[in-house]
Formats: C-alpha cells, sequence, structure tokens
C-alpha cells in the first residue's frame, strides 16, 4: 500500500514539473513581443519609427495589388524580424529598413490617377456593387461636401477627399463610419472603384442632373 502511495505521489510530482515547464514555455514565448513594445512605447524615436510605419504600411495596402498577402507578410515581418530585437539600434534598423519596403510599395512610379479631383464633382449612380444607389460630390471654396440617396430619398450627409488616388468619404457625425475607396479606372462617364483594403470593387456612372 506504502508502495503504492509513493508510486501515486512521484507520478503526481512529475506531472507537476512537467506543467511548470510548459507554462514557463508559453511565457517565453510572449515575453520577445512584451519587451519589444515597452522599448517602443519608452523610446521617442522609436515610437515615431513605428507611427510612421503605421502610416507606409496603410499606403501600401491601398496600392497592393493582394492585401491579404501583404497582411501575412507584415505579420510575419512582426514576429520573426522585428521582435528577435533586444536593445534600441536593432529595432531602429529594423523599422528603416521595413518604412523604406514598405514605401516602394505604396507608390508606383510614372503612374498617374485615373481621374482628377475636379472630374468627381458630379453625381453618381450606381451601375454594379458599392456601398451607395447613388452619391454627389461638391466642392465649395475649401469645403468638400457628399451626399447619398437611397430609392431618392436623403440617406447620409459627410464630406470627401482625395489622396494619392484613394477617394475617402466620412460621416462627421459618426467618425467610425467612412469608406475609402481605391480609383481603379475612369473612362466613358464610368468610376471603377475598389475597398481600399484590395476588397470589393464597384463601378459608378456620372450624371450631371
Amino acid at each position: 500500500m506504502m508502495d503504492h502511495l509513493m508510486n501515486k505521489t512521484l507520478l503526481l510530482a512529475r506531472f507537476v514539473v512537467a506543467t511548470g515547464l510548459v507554462l514557463a514555455a508559453g511565457a517565453g514565448c510572449a515575453k520577445p513581443a512584451a519587451s519589444v513594445d515597452k522599448l517602443i512605447v519608452s523610446n521617442p524615436t522609436l515610437a515615431a519609427l513605428d507611427a510612421q510605419l503605421n502610416v507606409t504600411y496603410k499606403q501600401a495596402l491601398q496600392g497592393a495589388p493582394a492585401a491579404n498577402i501583404l497582411r501575412a507578410e507584415q505579420r510575419k515581418w512582426l514576429v520573426e524580424v522585428r521582435n528577435k530585437c533586444q536593445d534600441t539600434q536593432c529595432l531602429v534598423a529594423r523599422y528603416t529598413a521595413r518604412n523604406a519596403q514598405l514605401a516602394a510599395k505604396g507608390t508606383t512610379p510614372g503612374r498617374a490617377c485615373a481621374i482628377k479631383e475636379g472630374e468627381l464633382l458630379s453625381h453618381w449612380q450606381r451601375v454594379k456593387g458599392g456601398d451607395f444607389e447613388e452619391f454627389a460630390l461638391t466642392r465649395e471654396a475649401d469645403t468638400r461636401s457628399f451626399a447619398s440617396w437611397l430609392h431618392q430619398r436623403p440617406e447620409m450627409m459627410g464630406t470627401w477627399s482625395l489622396e494619392n488616388c484613394v477617394l475617402t468619404i466620412a460621416n462627421p457625425d459618426n467618425p467610425k463610419l467612412s469608406f475609402e475607396y481605391k480609383v481603379t479606372g475612369f473612362a466613358n462617364q464610368v468610376l471603377q472603384l475598389q475597398d481600399a483594403d484590395g476588397g470589393a470593387r464597384m463601378s459608378y456612372r456620372q450624371s450631371r442632373r
């Protein structure tokens, strides 16, 4: 009986030790990212580079032919490149290089936007897809106004802008409610758009009613 109890105690002890090792290994996996985040938050240079990375990454997504691939690439960079750093000098070098890579992805030399801001000043009716059935873009001085209709009834009022060939529509009453579309083409009075994250495509026909 005593031997049986001792065997059970020994097995329990081994289980506790093994469990502790597994937990310790799990904590060790999370440690690199946490320590890197602390370095970034506490260092103004790194914080500025991180903010710049957010901007260049967003711009690269807008110009990426396959946004999902770029997202996966960025996640891999975070885990396998950035989080391997153990000091500020390493992080500065890694962030600088990554910002340069993303900046290059976000620009297409020699390729102009398919439409100019003045050409957007019109009434547009849905041809295929899209979040709005019809909408109008107007400009008065520095104010750019957006209005949409659903079944010929007012739907949403807001503002708009065109930057880096991305049409942004915002609702001032709800800052979280905004739309970003990459202009992919404009011909024969038909405007071709795509969700800025590389998602749905849509088209609208110009109407000067």
